[in-house]
């Protein structure tokens, strides 16, 4: 006689959500999910041509010399209240307003965690 199996709880596959969005709207990208990490990058490419294809802050002198300019491939995602546990947001606006922008890893380092503001691009 057959017997009705049930898998056990670890063979049970869960699937992990690629984002979390919290009560006041925030929301965090898994980037260890192909979902989450493929949104993360439409985002960042979506920021660098909201800002004319452009380093949001053009604080190094190398940045300066490029005038902003570098290739989609080698921009990077910038969180503008910083990653720390907690206030890491993911969107790239509220309510129309930008809130995150794409810069250059020259940038990007030099900015570390700090609150610097971007450059208005067209």
């Amino acid at each position: 006689m057959d017997k009705l199996a049930f898998p056990k709880p670890k063979d049970i596959k869960k699937v992990r959500p690629s984002m979390k969005v919290f009560p006041n709207g925030r929301e965090v990208l898994d980037l260890k999910t192909k979902g989450g990490m493929d949104e993360y990058q439409r985002r960042r490419l979506a920021m660098w041509e909201r800002q004319g294809c452009r380093c949001a802050l053009q604080i190094t002198d190398i940045c300066k010399q490029r005038q902003g300019r570098w290739p989609k491939n080698e921009i990077q995602f910038d969180h503008s209240a910083g990653r720390t546990s907690g206030k890491r947001d993911d969107r790239i606006e509220i309510g129309g307003n930008p809130i995150n922008a794409s810069v250059c890893p020259f940038c990007n380092s030099a900015k570390g965690s700090r609150k610097v503001s971007y450059i208005e691009c067209p």
